[in-house]
């Protein structure tokens, strides 16, 4: 019988209650988008304001693209993501001209200067977390990579470290999941990588796939090409 490591046990104890305060970080920050989606459809239906659709548009992709990456962790209702998605669509054939993008207000403190982009420590920590680039980042955000990194430095966020796995393994675990969840992207992969302990760069991932389900990376790529026409 294997004896019992105290120093496992507390390591694995307190990966535990990370795993859960971040998940908690995560459902608090989609409730909040969710809300104010809704706020801004309401908004949408009162007035027919572009700025509205422009602003609900940009709420809807994020909120479906953190729902599809934390798939793996949290109990997404998967009828709820697919409402959103056709929302989303059926908003963007209407109005094919506005650009997605979730624009970050700012803090007006009052003192001289211009003021702070209003971008949360959460916010940051959840994106560097899925492996988000500094540029993707920015893009999302619409703020200069070096303000992301400024508030990144500012609130002294640690980068978090790659596992360090070997090919082999990698194409191990992943070939285990695609059993499980068939015609699993990259990104949701990711997120079944994330529930098992595992941070893999986004290119990493995207290569494990192609060698361990070339066919269904062909098809997932036809149907993508299919729907954006």
């Amino acid at each position: 019988m294997p004896r019992f490591n105290v120093a496992t046990y507390v390591k694995e104890q307190k990966r535990l209650r990370e795993k859960v305060v971040l998940e908690n970080r995560q459902l608090k920050l989609l409730q909040d988008e969710i809300s104010a989606a809704a706020k801004l459809k309401e908004e949408r239906n009162l007035t027919g304001l572009e700025k509205s659709t422009e602003g609900l548009i940009t709420r809807l992709d994020w909120i479906i693209n953190m729902m599809t990456r934390s798939a793996s962790s949290l109990q997404i209702d998967n009828e709820l993501l697919q409402t959103l998605i056709h929302s989303a669509n059926s908003l963007g054939e209407a109005d094919k001209d506005i650009y997605h993008c979730y624009r970050v207000g700012r803090i007006f403190s009052g003192e001289r200067g211009r003021p702070k982009y209003n971008i949360s420590r959460e916010q940051l920590e959840l994106y560097l977390h899925y492996g988000f680039s500094l540029g993707k980042i920015s893009e999302m955000l619409f703020v200069s990579t070096k303000t992301v990194r400024h508030r990144i430095e500012e609130f002294n966020i640690k980068s978090m470290a790659f596992s360090d796995l070997s090919n082999e393994d990698l194409d191990t675990v992943v070939s285990e999941i695609m059993r499980e969840f068939p015609n699993c992207g990259s990104k949701r992969m990711s997120g079944f990588l994330l529930a098992r302990g595992l941070q893999i760069q986004q290119a990493r991932v995207r290569e494990a796939l192609r060698r361990t389900d070339p066919d269904g990376v062909l098809l997932r790529s036809l149907q993508l090409r299919t729907i954006a026409r």
